[in-house]
């Protein structure tokens, strides 16, 4: 006790005062406190309501952090399943298949050859000639060269004879539709009332002109055909009948099944020639949306060189369209070019196809071959009765026909130049476009659409043209006439390309340019046309290339007809129609269905 005193007498007076101070606010709170909780006997009931709402806040605040978390993850989680479904599927890798079908001229049957079969009888036989000999001039040349005959192997050098169509009779009066049977032939046209009472025959619809059948049977009621007519805008339906309706009617019923030969009914023929005016303007408009490279899908037949050969079109036609209308079709169909001059129905061969191009646009796929070309196609010097543009003068007379003539081959200045088959396989008419070194551009400007000219000739190039315009002429001719080299490499460029016998400014490819633009590409195959086989078909440049030609018994040869089918699965069949007179090897074993 005495040192605590001590301690406190030898402190400082205003600290002890201080610390007195102090003591006394301690007890003052101390005593306010007790005093409160005597007043207020809930106020520890109060306190621990307070702290359990905190503790919930807290876990409340705890599991909206857990749910953030959780959404978070579950949006991870499903951008990242949205990117694999958006993730492009692999390509699928294609195999030719081992068996080819053949279909023979006579019976009509098809039946199953194994493709090792079909090279070992043939490998003895030769191409007789390519699809096209003459050779031109330079394509870039300030002249427009005429086509001069020349031959490329063994073939014979000679114009066949062709017997086009002969003219018929043009009347005063609006054309009749086409159909078989004589003018003598009783009508069943019901018949109008005269001036002078007697009742005479109601003229029969031109061609073109279809009647919807609104009565009480009719397909169509009236008030479903008003509930049409404002789906369609502007109250009025389209055409039932419109102008490829019509020519692919007269064409199968009337033409076809009259062994084709055009009606002899009077102004028939100059209909059709006005049709096809007509079609080629439909054409046109929807050639003009198309890329110039298409992209299409599997399941597609592809066709090559057509030449005019009518017969076997509308054979394949009849036996790959179902009910004779491309839109009831589950396949697309692709054709490479050459559709005219050769042949004696270059007119009727164009007007089938460009028919069933406007009744089913998204089916029906064409693009561009070097007889697509008005200084080709119109060369009647080199061609004679096999030309276009004679056969168009034949049918229709000389301004008629002129007309038919540039319409047709301004249509088919609007004809894209390739196509890609499900990201793999590119298709043209004649061959890869030439590589000259540095960057590869040649696929960038097929696919240019909006700035790659079109050309209604390769062969007229002005002596002030631009470079940039020049290098796509380049291109589109490579497209249109190349051809494989049949040689070795060695004989060509370090780029694996040299020149065409065909003519000056045209080339060929070898092995080293197939394996660079595919690989470039990141394509399996390369399908082409532009050259006959002896079989129709012939796969070359270590199995990457397949020529398709798509004519029998060609300028008078008896090669077979070719057609590749491609399936969704990868597979590459191959399809023969033998010619005229059957020329398999009796060794053949066709295998059963």
């Amino acid at each position: 006790m005495a040192d605590v005193s001590g301690e406190s007498s030898g402190a400082p007076p205003a600290k002890q005062k201080e610390k007195g101070k102090n003591e006394r606010k301690a007890n003052q709170k101390e005593s306010a406190s007790e005093k409160k909780k005597h007043q207020d006997p809930n106020a520890t009931t109060n306190d621990n309501r307070i702290k359990e709402l905190e503790n919930l806040v807290a876990k409340l605040q705890s599991e909206n952090e857990k749910l953030k978390r959780d959404n978070k993850s579950m949006m991870a989680t499903f951008m990242s399943q949205q990117q694999k479904m958006e993730t492009p599927r692999s390509k699928t890798r294609y195999h030719m298949s081992n068996n080819v079908v053949v279909i023979g001229s006579r019976s009509g049957k098809a039946s199953r050859v194994p493709l090792l079969q079909l090279l070992a009888d043939s490998q003895n036989r030769i191409d007789m000639r390519e699809a096209d000999t003459p050779t031109c001039g330079a394509i870039n040349s300030q002249k427009s060269p005429r086509l001069s005959p020349g031959a490329v192997g063994d073939g014979p050098t000679s114009q066949p004879v062709v017997k086009p169509a002969t003219k018929k009779a043009v009347p005063k009066s609006p054309a009749s539709t086409p159909s078989e049977g004589s003018d003598s032939e009783p009508s069943s046209e019901p018949s109008t009332p005269s001036d002078d009472g007697k009742p005479k025959k109601r003229r029969p619809p031109a061609l073109g002109k279809g009647v919807l059948n609104m009565g009480g049977n009719g397909i169509v009621s009236q008030q479903t055909l008003k509930v049409f007519q404002e789906q369609w805008g502007g109250g009025q339906s389209p055409a039932v009948s419109n102008v490829g309706d019509s020519i692919l009617d007269y064409l199968h019923n009337s033409f076809a099944a009259n062994g084709m030969q055009h009606s002899t009914r009077a102004g028939t023929q100059d209909a059709f020639g006005r049709h096809i005016i007509a079609l080629c303007n439909e054409v046109t408009l929807l050639l003009k949306k198309e890329p110039l490279q298409v992209p299409l899908k599997s399941p597609i037949y592809v066709f090559g060189d057509i030449h005019g050969n009518f017969t076997d079109l509308h054979y394949f036609m009849n036996e790959l369209v179902l009910f004779r209308d491309p839109k009831y079709t589950p396949h697309n169909f692709l054709f490479l070019g050459d559709y005219v001059d050769r042949g004696p129905h270059s007119v009727e061969c164009v007007a089938l196809l460009l028919a069933l191009k406007v009744v089913s646009p998204s089916t029906i796929n064409l693009i561009r071959g070097n007889h697509e070309d008005r200084m080709v196609n119109g060369d009647i010097k080199t061609y004679g009765a096999g030309s276009l543009k004679s056969q168009c003068h034949a049918l229709f007379g000389p301004i008629l026909g002129e007309n038919v003539w540039l319409s047709i081959n301004q249509t088919f200045k609007w004809l894209p130049l390739t196509a890609v088959i499900d990201d793999s396989i590119f298709c043209t008419h004649g061959g890869i476009p030439r590589y000259i070194g540095g960057p590869d551009h040649r696929m960038q400007a097929l696919q240019d659409t909006y700035n790659f000219p079109r050309f209604e000739t390769f062969f007229e190039c002005g002596p002030d043209e631009p470079e940039k315009i020049q290098l796509c002429r380049r291109i589109a001719a490579d497209c249109c006439w190349s051809d494989p080299w049949e040689g070795s490499d060695g004989e060509l460029n370090q780029f694996g390309f040299g020149e065409n016998p065909r003519g000056k400014g045209i080339v060929v490819f070898g092995s080293q340019a197939v394996d660079d633009f595919l690989q470039t590409n990141k394509l399996q195959y390369i399908f082409r046309a532009h050259q006959e086989k002896s079989d129709g078909l012939k796969v070359s440049k270590n199995a990457r290339v397949v020529t398709i030609f798509s004519t029998s018994d060609y300028i008078g040869h008896q090669n077979g007809a070719g057609v590749v089918f491609v399936d969704p699965a990868g597979t590459i069949r191959l399809i023969i129609k033998e010619p005229k007179e059957d020329l398999l090897p009796q060794s053949f074993k066709p295998l059963p269905h």
